[in-house]
């Protein structure tokens, strides 16, 4: 971001650049990218593994979590129940929402899924480790064929042929 003086009007304004969010360091591609390793590292393998702070790590979650809840209108957690014991907390729960825009792809996990205006009703499962008062790893599973198959990726009654079928 830069300030800049208009000469015509005199007003000073900020520059957005579009790849940059206010006064964060890291670009928004950055942060996404150290979110999508979070799911599969710890927070702190994943920013020793690139040579960064876990702080930078929670903001691409933030990032990360800011534009998944865009994708479903009224996106709402019900929490079913928790369970903690030692240094684990465990949540159950299921999300509910309509999809609002395109899903992209995540490589190896899931495709691109068109926009439909389907409901959505997927049961998920937390898993935290706590150290020190802090979140130190989090395990999220997910119900993905649930999921994919409410949102017309596939039809679920004719899987094999609306999956396998050739192109």
């Amino acid at each position: 971001m830069r300030r800049v003086d208009c000469r015509r009007c005199g007003v000073v304004t900020v520059e957005e650049a579009p790849w940059g969010d206010g006064k964060r360091t890291l670009t928004k591609a950055s942060m996404l990218f150290l979110a999508r390793w979070a799911r599969r590292l710890s927070w702190k393998e994943t920013a020793e593994a690139f040579r960064t702070s876990w702080d930078k790590v929670f903001d691409g979650l933030i990032k990360d979590w800011a534009y998944e809840r865009a994708a479903f209108l009224d996106l709402t957690e019900h929490v079913q129940a928790t369970v903690a014991e030692g240094d684990l907390v465990v949540d159950r729960f299921y999300s509910t929402g309509r999809q609002a825009r395109d899903l992209d792809p995540i490589p190896h996990h899931s495709p691109g899924i068109p926009n439909r205006g389907k409901a959505l009703h997927m049961p998920e499962m937390e898993m935290f480790r706590v150290v020190d008062g802090k979140l130190a790893e989090q395990w999220l599973f997910n119900d993905i064929w649930g999921t994919h198959a409410q949102l017309g990726l596939f039809d679920p009654d004719n899987w094999k042929a609306s999956v396998c079928a050739p192109k």
